[in-house]
C-alpha cells in the first residue's frame, strides 16, 4: 500500500479558493503537509482540467491567477507523478496564452513526447507553429 493520496478537485478548490471555512481548513491541513513533503499527493490531468474549468467559469478567477495558484500547488514537495513537468508546462501555456487548458495540455504533451499534433483548431495550430 502507498502513502500517496489521489486528490479530488473539490479538495483543491476548497484549499485554493477558501470559500468554505471548515473544508478549507481540512484541505489546508492536508496541503500544508504536502507542501513540506510530509505527505505525498498525486493530482491527475482530469482533476487539473476540472479545477481550471470551475475556477474560470464558475468563480470567474482570471486565468493568470488560476495558473499562478495551480503552479504553486504543483510545486509542493509532496506532489508527485511522472507527468508533473508536463502538467506544469501546460499550466504555464494556459496562463500565458488564450488557449483552453485542454489545448495547453495537448501542446505540453506534444512537446514532452516530441509528437506532432493533428488538429483543426486554428489557435492551437498557431501556438504549435510559432
Amino acid at each position: 500500500m502507498t502513502d500517496t493520496h489521489l486528490v479530488d478537485t473539490n479538495v483543491i478548490l476548497r484549499y485554493l479558493l477558501a470559500d468554505h471555512p471548515d473544508l478549507h481548513m481540512r484541505a489546508k491541513t492536508f496541503f500544508d503537509a504536502v507542501r513540506t513533503g510530509n505527505r505525498r499527493a498525486f493530482v491527475s490531468e482530469s482533476v487539473l482540467a476540472e479545477c481550471v474549468y470551475v475556477m474560470q467559469r464558475i468563480y470567474q478567477v482570471p486565468r493568470v491567477e488560476i495558473a499562478a495558484k495551480l503552479t504553486g500547488l504543483l510545486g509542493y514537495h509532496g506532489i508527485g507523478g511522472e507527468r508533473l513537468p508536463m502538467l506544469r508546462h501546460a499550466i504555464g501555456i494556459y496562463g500565458a496564452t488564450s488557449l483552453s487548458f485542454v489545448d495547453a495540455l495537448i501542446a505540453a504533451t506534444a512537446a514532452a513526447l516530441q509528437l506532432p499534433v493533428e488538429t483543426f483548431d486554428e489557435g492551437l495550430r498557431k501556438y504549435l507553429d510559432r
